[in-house]
């Protein structure tokens, strides 16, 4: 439990930012939330967006890379 002198310097702004951070479970927790709580993604259309979010989640080292199909290389 957090103390009275404790909860008096945090804001409630502050606790929502903490409590969606934690709930952010695949990316940078504290730039995502960064984003939404600095309204970076309310000046965005929905495909810009999801290109930003998608930009954050973890992807694992692989060994084998996809092969990009021919249609797409020109």
């Amino acid at each position: 439990m957090l103390n009275a002198s404790l909860m008096a310097v945090i804001t409630n702004a502050e606790l929502l930012q903490g409590r969606v951070a934690c709930e952010i479970n695949s990316g940078d927790e504290l730039a995502s939330t960064e984003l939404i709580f600095g309204g970076v993604l309310t000046q965005l259309t929905p495909e810009e967006a999801v290109a930003v979010l998608s930009a954050l989640v973890f992807q694992a080292s692989i060994k084998i890379y996809p092969t990009c199909a021919v249609c797409l290389l020109s």
